[in-house]
């Protein structure tokens, strides 16, 4: 149960992330089109490429004066104008495509089809952490960055398959819900001058962690008591 219920959570999250939306798809070109020697002297990087590019004492500092400043651009930009408004997009936030998974080893071979999905808690973004270092020289910049909110996400299932190396059906269908409390998006910004004066931009990575869960998968395993058990492992694992 715990597989598949980290499967259906990244897989939702990625559907989110890659959307066929209009905001979805100029993100994503501004992220991995931009190729970046000709686009404002901005080159994207990987870890490697940008320490080569870093041409620093070895000596960091914390910039809080910068901290100050980001700070504030996210209060007014995300909090007060809300995310959602900036990026076009609505709260609740209702996904044009489902999905399906197929997944099979050695303990389970299940079939899991969403539809109709539905993402709440997008406007209620808030800033967790900030910190930004920097070494003397200033050439570089990092920013370590958190987002959190309290998420919630509905729709409809089917499921079909056998778990336990296929001694235990699984099955199920009709509605559900996933309550996420403090979800977190963190990410790490790493950024740095060349001797020519050129950008260069590490490619970001995002990590998604949460405090708690809870699951409510109607019809689950056929209701009734192996229902609210299945419900209770997915929600506590």
């Amino acid at each position: 149960m715990m597989v598949f219920r980290e499967i259906l959570i990244l897989s939702v999250v990625i559907l989110f992330v890659q959307g066929d939306k209009p905001m979805f798809k100029s993100l994503e070109e501004k992220l991995t089109k931009l190729d970046l020697e000709d686009v404002n002297g901005i080159k994207w990087a990987n870890s490697g490429e940008l320490s080569n590019a870093l041409t620093t004492s070895g000596k960091s500092f914390r910039d809080t004066a910068m901290e100050s400043i980001l700070n504030r651009i996210f209060d007014k930009y995300i909090v007060q104008d809300k995310l959602t408004e900036i990026l076009h997009f609505t709260d609740p936030l209702h996904l044009q495509e489902g999905f399906e998974i197929d997944e099979e080893s050695k303990l389970m071979d299940i079939n899991f089809i969403a539809k109709n999905i539905v993402i709440s808690g997008l406007s209620s973004i808030k800033v967790d952490y900030l910190r930004v270092v920097r070494h003397y020289g200033l050439n570089d910049l990092k920013v370590m960055l958190t987002l959190t909110s309290d998420i919630v996400i509905t729709g409809m299932y089917r499921l079909n398959g056998t778990a336990l190396a296929g001694l235990l059906p699984v099955r199920g269908n009709g509605d559900f819900k996933i309550a996420i409390d403090n979800c977190r998006m963190s990410t790490v910004v790493l950024a740095a001058s060349t001797k020519n004066m050129k950008l260069v931009m590490q490619e970001l990575e995002i990590g998604i962690g949460f405090d708690e869960q809870a699951f409510d998968f109607e019809n689950l395993m056929g209701g009734g008591v192996m229902g609210k058990t299945a419900n209770t492992l997915m929600s506590t694992m």
